[in-house]
């Protein structure tokens, strides 16, 4: 539209039948390695992008591709996803190939808005992407995006998304916010089973505060399965504290109340996998191959109750559309 625009004014000028040579455009600014590094300096206060945004910044489009604009979706760094990508965590970057990084682009400039429930795009690289939209929230290929595009001009669109399209289809569901605990059982410590086992039936609490775990006031709760797995399906997102439990092995030992009405105990740093492990650790009861580990907090290479957290000690951040996984461990005070 600014070329035609450029070039009408140009003809009004100097007269459609003028023998002079046609003067010098100025530069266009779809050129391709404009747009990348547009793309690139509009990410540039996005650390949670990072990964791509390093990898972009070396990749080669043709005119063709940037006439009409790009919407570009960069993946979250923690999410980057294998496929047509090289991971590599030596110095926290991943390499990603130039297809990879076509399937997170598309021709034109859409907005937000028009991302519309049932829409279907193709990518530079020709991959089919398929709009999911229910309210503000929308999907691609099952993948959450963000809920305010980062970038919108003329010339392109940048919209994060959770994790990387590559893998994705357009009949994978919808991710919604997730967390998935693996529980630990360290009383079946072994040799050969250095976490311990996992537990079936163990019970598993989120609260959203140390207070609330004071005043048993639960977020949500759910029992492991045979894997030990406890899956909280579609939360809303922010911290939780976790407490789990089975036949009075915990992850809480509460000792005494602690800032007011908080508890407090103390809180495990892993478990003693050999008896010279535990000899050279702070000095602490029970300090043998199998027993819980306890942090020492001030460091002064004892455990007492100088050395009590509030608890429950372990919480863990959810992201909205993205699926959080950890491991627990559980235990009693002393296994051995």
């Amino acid at each position: 539209m600014k070329r035609s625009i450029l070039f009408l004014g140009l003809a009004i000028l100097f007269g459609t039948g003028c023998n002079k040579p046609a003067p010098t455009l100025p530069y266009n600014m779809r050129d391709p390695k404009v747009m990348i590094q547009t793309v690139v300096k509009g990410l540039a206060g996005a650390d949670s992008v990072r990964i791509f945004r390093e990898a972009l910044s070396n990749l080669s489009l043709s005119a063709e591709e940037t006439a009409d604009g790009i919407t570009v979706l960069p993946p979250l760094n923690g999410e980057m996803a294998q496929g047509n990508m090289v991971g590599r965590e030596a110095g926290n970057l991943t390499e990603l190939t130039a297809n990879a990084l076509k399937d997170h682009i598309i021709k034109g400039v859409y907005n937000q808005y028009e991302l519309h429930n049932g829409r279907t795009f193709t990518t530079l690289s020709g991959k089919t992407l398929k709009i999911s939209r229910r309210a503000d929230t929308v999907w691609i290929n099952g993948i959450q995006v963000g809920r305010k595009q980062a970038v919108l001009t003329d010339d392109q669109a940048i919209h994060i998304i959770k994790r990387a399209i590559t893998p994705s289809n357009t009949n994978d569901p919808l991710e919604t916010t997730t967390f998935d605990i693996t529980v630990w059982d360290s009383s079946e410590w072994s040799p050969q089973h250095p976490k311990g086992k996992t537990v079936e039936g163990a019970l598993v609490e989120l609260y959203k505060t140390q207070l609330d775990f004071t005043a048993g006031k639960v977020a949500y709760k759910t029992l492991t399965g045979n894997n030990g797995l406890a899956h909280f399906p579609k939360l809303k997102p922010g911290r939780y504290y976790v407490h789990a439990e089975i036949a009075g092995k915990s992850n809480v030992w509460v000792k005494r109340t602690y800032e007011g009405p908080i508890l407090a105990g103390p809180a495990i740093k892993g478990i003693f996998q050999s008896d010279a492990e535990a000899a050279g650790a702070p000095t602490q009861e029970g300090p043998v191959a199998g027993n819980l580990r306890w942090i020492d907090l001030n460091g002064d290479n004892k455990i007492d109750v100088s050395d009590y957290f509030s608890m429950p000690y372990e919480s863990f951040e959810t992201i909205d559309g993205l699926t959080r996984k950890a491991d627990i461990t559980i235990g009693k005070y002393l296994n051995r």
